[in-house]
């Protein structure tokens, strides 16, 4: 009997200690400090964007690509540096959309935004230009 008690006050002895040991009574906040929350890095771009590019097929799948109409389409990155020019397919899947590369390569997450008209007219120039020579 004199044994049991004695393992059991020296393993209640040792359970205390762990036990404060894991306390956080110890830990002082300084005063004035404020807990700040923050948000995601970065606003989540609602645009159309590049989810998809074959660079060997010349071929990408933008999403949210309903804000876009057919015809000639922009890439850029983050900071508004072109990477491509697409033209896009008037068939569209849900909100996916499938463009052709004809310059540049695109990059996933590039923003996908309609060429102006002026650019438009130029490239509707060149690309008659080009499949008048294929033929």
């Amino acid at each position: 009997m004199r044994t049991t008690s004695a393992l059991l006050f020296t393993s209640l002895g040792l359970l205390n200690i762990v036990l404060s040991g894991c306390s956080t009574s110890n830990t002082t906040v300084p005063e004035g400090s404020q807990v700040i929350e923050t948000g995601p890095a970065a606003p989540a771009y609602k645009g159309a964007q590049i989810v998809h590019a074959d660079l060997k097929e010349r071929i990408a799948t933008i999403r949210n690509g309903e804000s876009v109409a057919t015809g000639f389409l922009i890439c850029t990155r983050k900071d508004n540096t072109q990477t491509a020019i697409l033209k896009a397919h008037s068939k569209q899947f849900n909100s996916l959309t499938t463009a052709d590369i004809l310059e540049g390569t695109p990059s996933i997450n590039d923003r996908v935004t309609q060429a102006s008209p002026a650019e438009s007219k130029r490239l509707t120039a060149l690309n008659h230009d080009a499949e008048s020579n294929n033929n």
